[in-house]
């Protein structure tokens, strides 16, 4: 079995949760790393004894990388992307793709162009809790879909933001509740119409921390958006999926309701799901499970190994960006 060699730029919070993914794969091997902070570079090139690059065009001139984990600032995402694209690197980046449409439809065409494959990290796409959900949809248990609610009431206390640059300060919609905009939409299709309020309401930040949205699909079904990092001490973030047929649930990582109006043997069970798993992230960025980012991580490499897309593939990814960018109404 050979070695999939992985490089990663951005050697920050994200960069760690990645390096520890990467090397808990099968086959994948990380081989080396790059950050504008030459002191955050060598201590993740230390911690996972790999080598600790300086100068960007040297890690990406490094023949043995064949996989680019871009975890920089997300207003990097897509101009670094591009880069390590026309390098012949495929790319796994972090979420958001980028934060506007316009940057993540670039680095998409770059890696097309490009012959490069591209994923963007959602790991709470592998949750067996969301599986569960996305099998019940697509076997119709819940009928014509009316509701789907994205409710997303973490915490995060002054000291967050304060540790953090100016460049890696991002609001609510971009940063904690991109996530679960992302599932609310993989299950109930595209948005049609989006009516919103965005306010900074507790934090000293130039970006929001609450936010709310009323959504219309294209299906003709309603929802709502709820994000927030101002409500003390912090909650599972919610997925609620509402049919003529039935209604699923998932908080955090488990499933809260499992109804539907023809019952099957194995409901029961389904109730169940997932309810053995600590919470995420709600309060702390350090409780947010790791073992989804080793799934994805596991899948960028069998995509590359087996030439095939990525599960969660650059069009993908760029989904929740349209309808953050409704949201706040960015029109670029």
């Amino acid at each position: 079995m050979s070695e999939i060699g992985f490089g990663i730029i951005g050697c920050g919070f994200a960069g760690d949760l990645h390096a520890e993914a990467i090397m808990s794969t099968k086959q994948g091997k990380l081989l080396a790393v790059y950050d504008v902070d030459e002191k955050k570079t060598k201590e993740l090139a230390k911690k996972y004894d790999t080598k600790a690059y300086m100068n960007l065009e040297k890690l990406l001139s490094q023949d043995d990388i064949q996989i680019v984990s871009i975890c920089t600032p997300s207003g990097l995402h897509a101009s670094i992307g591009i880069k390590a694209a026309e390098a012949g690197k495929h790319l796994i980046i972090e979420k958001p793709l980028d934060l506007t449409v316009e940057k993540c439809d670039a680095v998409i065409a770059a890696a097309r162009q490009n012959e490069v494959k591209l994923a963007v990290i959602f790991q709470n796409r592998f949750k067996e809790a969301v599986h569960a959900l996305r099998s019940a949809l697509e076997e119709g248990r819940l009928g014509r879909l009316l509701l789907g609610n994205a409710l997303v009431k973490w915490y995060r206390n002054p000291e967050y933001y304060k540790k953090k640059g100016k460049d890696d300060i991002e609001g609510v919609l971009i940063n904690q509740c991109i996530h679960t905009i992302d599932l609310l939409q993989w299950m109930m299709g595209p948005v049609k119409d989006v009516q919103s309020k965005v306010r900074t309401l507790v934090h000293d930040i130039e970006v929001e921390d609450t936010a709310l949205a009323v959504v219309e699909f294209k299906n003709g079904a309603l929802g709502l958006i709820e994000g927030t990092t101002s409500i003390y001490p912090g909650f599972d973030e919610r997925l609620e999926i509402h049919g003529e047929n039935g209604s699923i649930c998932v908080e955090g990582s488990k499933i809260v309701t499992w109804e539907f109006r023809q019952e099957k043997e194995e409901d029961e069970k389904m109730r169940r799901v997932g309810h053995g798993e600590k919470s995420g992230g709600a309060r702390e960025p350090a409780e947010i499970p790791r073992k989804y980012h080793k799934i994805q991580m596991e899948d960028m490499v069998d995509a590359v190994v087996s030439d095939r897309k990525p599960l969660v593939d650059g069009e993908e990814g760029k989904k929740s960006i349209e309808i953050i960018n409704r949201i706040c109404n960015i029109s670029k």
